[in-house]
């Protein structure tokens, strides 16, 4: 599909690393494309690479993240676009032995709708975190701290080719940071289709001669989330200076033109 560029005019890892001896190795996001009425079956590979037992529990979670650095993870099914009340698992509990894989699986039933068709994409958390035995746990006289770290496993299905690809720039700021700047631009999906957009900044002088271009941020940004896409520029002669900021998801492009002055 041929890309297209949309003009906005303006003036101016949750995931954690993990527990110490268990790893996901078959990704932290599983894509799906399908049909309603759709089957679809995956599984989460687990590995224990140390030479002790792990035990773990698994659960569901809704997820969404905003621009602001904030993430919430509420019941499955709160949020509008979940995906979680279509997801089987199993199991809920394991323990891992030793240098070993272990495999969850689940199964996703793409509900089929009649009267209302399912539209763009939807999306939910399965949640793998180790279970700490009571006698681990941290009283107020002792020094042994026990550190909980969870993955999340995002399950994302998008309904075919559906669904609307609409952005929103919330707030743009050109930033000086230690010898150099930054470009910061606030982005929510405002659409009904996952994004996974890559900010590119061009740099003009004030003639409109381009300067060099910039490779920034490349987040996911699913329906009704947002978040902090960072370019930096690096160190800038005095001057005014025209940025044009390109926000690029493949398919199609949105672009910000923003006008700076270096003092």
């Amino acid at each position: 599909m041929k890309s297209r560029i949309v003009f906005f005019a303006f003036l101016i890892v949750f995931f954690l690393n993990g527990f110490s001896q268990v790893v996901v190795t078959n990704g932290l996001a599983h894509d799906f494309t399908a049909s309603q009425g759709s089957v679809l079956k995956g599984e989460i590979i687990l590995y224990n690479s140390e030479k002790s037992i792990e035990n773990i529990r698994v659960y569901q979670s809704d997820y969404a993240f905003y621009a602001d650095g904030t993430s919430i993870y509420p019941e499955p099914g709160t949020l509008e676009r979940s995906n979680a009340l279509w997801i089987d698992f199993s199991p809920a509990y394991a323990t891992i032995l030793p240098e070993t894989d272990f495999t969850i699986n689940y199964t996703v039933h793409v509900p089929s709708t009649k009267d209302a068709s399912l539209t763009g994409t939807y999306w939910s958390v399965i949640m793998v975190e180790p279970v700490v035995n009571k006698n681990e746990t941290v009283s107020e006289n002792s020094a042994n701290i026990v550190t909980i770290v969870r993955y999340a496993i995002q399950i994302v299905v998008n309904i075919d080719d559906t669904g609307e690809k609409k952005i929103q720039i919330l707030n743009g700021q050109f930033v000086k940071k230690n010898d150099g700047y930054v470009l910061e631009l606030d982005i929510k999906n405002e659409g009904e289709r996952g994004l996974r957009p890559t900010l590119k900044v061009e740099l003009y002088d004030n003639t409109g001669n381009f300067i060099r271009d910039f490779i920034g941020d490349c987040f996911r940004l699913y329906p009704e989330t947002s978040a902090r896409f960072k370019a930096d520029l690096g160190a800038l002669s005095k001057g005014d200076y025209f940025l044009l900021a390109l926000i690029d998801n493949d398919d199609i492009v949105w672009g910000s033109r923003y006008t700076v002055s270096v003092k």
